[in-house]
């Protein structure tokens, strides 16, 4: 069953003018994980360092699965340290 997440997070003040090229390397980070179909990211109408990803998957397992994967990639901790926060993390299944 495909699974969506959404990951809401604050990008370091320090880093306001590389918010598209942060974003770019994350995605290079993913795109060839086994069952990501898509990736969506969003800004607040207020602040731009305030970012949501909304990414579908293949399946829950799947969506697990890149967690773990990415957390091992070498450049998991360069990018992570661009991030000021992670305030929300979750996968949902379609309701209605």
């Amino acid at each position: 069953m495909e699974a969506k997440e959404v990951i809401i997070y604050s990008i370091k003040e320090s880093y306001k003018n590389q918010v598209s090229e942060i974003i770019t390397q994350l995605r290079a980070l993913v795109k060839d994980l086994k069952g990501l179909k898509d990736i969506k990211s969003y800004h607040t109408c207020d602040n731009p360092l305030k970012l949501m990803d909304h990414v579908t998957w293949e399946s829950l397992e799947d969506a697990k699965q890149a967690m773990s994967t990415v957390k091992k990639h070498p450049d998991y901790e360069k990018i992570n340290a661009y991030f000021e926060e992670v305030t929300y993390f979750n996968h949902f299944y379609f309701l209605m």
